[in-house]
């Protein structure tokens, strides 16, 4: 049984409500993540958007492979989110977010240039 069928079971999935969604949404805009910044590499981009949710008290769930980053020129990344964990068990996950995830999009313009679309949907 999967980790999310587990909390979902426990009660330990909740929903993110549509204006915080909008706020992290509207940081990462501001942060270029609406492809109007450029970055090193695709990497570069999912790590100030997973940045840019930390501030807001969301995180990524689980564990985002390289290979997703390695189709070119083009490719897109969907990672499951949940709330930070408040346990002060370092071990324990937060809750999971059932109605929303994170979905960037990347395009390589140049060598070591990237425009970079970020958001939760």
């Amino acid at each position: 049984m999967s980790l999310r069928k587990i909390l979902a079971a426990e009660g330990l999935v909740q929903k993110i409500d549509r204006s915080l969604r909008m706020k992290i949404n509207k940081a990462m805009e501001r942060a270029g993540l609406d492809g109007n910044g450029r970055f090193a590499s695709p990497t570069r981009g999912y790590a100030k958007a997973a940045e840019i949710m930390q501030k807001f008290g969301v995180t990524v769930d689980g564990l985002t492979s390289s290979h997703q980053f390695t189709p070119r020129p083009s490719g897109t990344v969907r990672s499951d989110i949940e709330f930070v964990s408040t346990d002060p068990n370092p071990f324990m996950p937060g809750a999971a977010i059932s109605n929303s995830m994170l979905y960037l999009q990347y395009h390589e313009l140049d060598e070591h240039r990237f425009e970079v679309v970020a958001y939760l949907s």
